[in-house]
């Protein structure tokens, strides 16, 4: 079909603004880091200001904050896709702009991955 009309709704759901789409691909998003010391203000600007509009947008998405008390640990967040497929990334000393880009980069691997994961899949006749 044509870009936008799918009907295996995937050109759909590639046009779908990826803030509202996070629950298509992502199962639980888990939220490691520090927030008392300054490598962590990006991650923790995104749950203060973020959280409530995400979640939201996507109910069934599971929102884990974990809070570290060791100064030295890396603020991280993890992506699971569910299945065993999972995917972490560092957010440590990154901004808030730079944090939603990688909640967004885990969106669009869902897609990728639920695209191969499905290629993989046999068909059933």
């Amino acid at each position: 079909g044509e870009q936008g009309y799918s009907r295996c709704g995937r050109a759909v759901m590639s046009k779908m603004p990826w803030r509202a789409g996070l629950s298509t691909t992502v199962k639980e998003l888990r939220f490691m880091l520090n927030p008392r010391v300054s490598q962590s203000d990006g991650c923790r600007a995104v749950i203060e200001k973020h959280y409530g509009f995400l979640k939201s947008l996507n109910p069934s998405l599971r929102f884990l904050v974990r809070e570290r008390t060791d100064p030295n640990f890396d603020a991280i967040i993890e992506a699971d896709f569910g299945g065993g497929k999972m995917e972490t990334e560092s957010v440590s000393g990154k901004s808030e702009a730079e944090v939603l880009g990688i909640l967004k980069t885990f969106q669009e691997m869902g897609l990728s991955k639920k695209d191969n994961w499905n290629e993989k899949m046999p068909d059933i006749v």
